[in-house]
């Protein structure tokens, strides 16, 4: 086998070159990218605006009695946290969106790939802050619902009723965050990286 032999096969098993999209094309592949852009970055905004008011409150807010304030600023700093984590990754993927190159197919799929697994780590994130959200909301609502609830446990114990009623909150707060974090991820995001996929799927299949 000679030389020119050898970079035709080198050639053929590893392309430089990817195949090239119509404008057409582009055009159709652009609006769902747009539609996942100008949502991510609402909710960017959505974000940092929360993550602000409720740094702010929970500094100037009053103070609550001693098992609810201590929750509240547990729940808070878990908040915050969670909200800055959140925001990083954001960012990392609203900027990758900037570099997809529309008229390389190579480029879209590597795109879908990446972001179908940013998506799997949104719902995980939304999963386990929903709840959190929740009796943080509560707790805002009513400054000292902690210290009331821990009161009535001292009164009453671990009584059947007692505990039935936290076991149908748990599972009320479940459901809540898997459904709205489902609905969330498909709405906003899911059904556009689909529509992304299945066009390049039948561009280039």
């Amino acid at each position: 086998m000679n030389l020119e032999e050898i970079k035709e096969n080198w050639e053929e098993d590893n392309p430089t070159t990817a195949e090239i999209i119509s404008l057409k094309d582009k055009k159709r592949v652009a609006s769902p990218i747009q539609k996942i852009s100008t949502n991510l970055i609402m909710e960017i905004i959505g974000y940092a605006i929360s993550g602000i008011l409720l740094a702010t409150y929970m500094v100037l807010s009053e103070e609550r009695e001693p098992i609810s304030q201590t929750l509240f600023v547990i729940l808070s700093f878990i908040g915050c946290i969670n909200i800055a984590l959140y925001l990083v990754r954001a960012i990392k993927v609203y900027l990758s969106i900037k570099k997809i190159n529309l008229t390389d197919p190579n480029s879209l799929k590597k795109f879908c790939f990446n972001f179908n697994v940013s998506l799997e780590m949104y719902k995980a994130y939304n999963n386990t802050m929903m709840p959190v959200a929740i009796f943080l909301g509560a707790s805002i609502g009513s400054h000292n619902l902690f210290d009331h609830f821990y009161a009535d446990y001292i009164s009453n114990g671990f009584t059947p009723q007692f505990l039935l009623i936290m076991l149908i909150v748990f599972l009320i707060v479940l459901a809540a965050a898997y459904f709205l974090t489902w609905l969330a991820a498909h709405w906003f995001y899911g059904k556009h990286i689909k529509s992304i996929e299945e066009l390049t799927n039948d561009l280039y299949s």
